[in-house]
């Protein structure tokens, strides 16, 4: 990309410029400071297919630049995303092998949640998720030993 913006400008702006576009790796010098975006303004072109040229090669290089720094940006969220679903199952399977009370021992859930490194958010996200599920489990017990029906909700003839 470098070589052929610095061929293009050589070729476009040598007539005009030649003390500052005198070859082609003099014109390099130019082509990676706009392909870069640092635009320093030492040299610029002076012919409008020069200046055209130059805002082609400048947003190739925003391009070329912001592409790969979403990519990065992309990947680095992904894992950090999945670091987090993982220690949220780890705190997870913590409370339930503890058969801790999600209620009335902030104590031990704050020491569990430390030593793992679960933010307080996540942490009341994980709870939450658990008291939910643990209040439903209940529900469903409860419609099985009274026997209602599990459409509608309402409760069986004894047979």
């Amino acid at each position: 990309m470098i070589v052929m913006a610095a061929g293009g400008i050589y070729v476009v702006e040598n007539k005009a410029q030649p003390g500052v576009f005198s070859s082609i790796p003099e014109a390099m010098w130019w082509a990676v400071v706009t392909l870069t975006t640092v635009g320093y303004g030492d040299v610029t072109p002076v012919t409008n297919i020069g200046k055209l040229l130059g805002a082609v090669i400048t947003i190739l290089g925003v391009g070329l630049a912001a592409l790969p720094a979403g990519i990065l940006a992309t990947g680095l969220a992904n894992e950090l995303s999945l670091r987090n679903q993982k220690l949220a199952q780890e705190f997870r399977n913590l409370l339930i092998s503890n058969q801790i009370d999600y209620l009335n021992e902030t104590k031990e859930i704050e020491k569990i949640r430390k030593r793992i490194g679960l933010s307080k958010e996540q942490t009341n996200e994980v709870i939450m998720q658990l008291i939910r599920e643990k209040d439903l489990e209940e529900q469903e017990q409860q419609k099985k030993a009274f026997k209602y029906c599990p459409h509608c909700g309402e409760k069986l003839p004894e047979a």
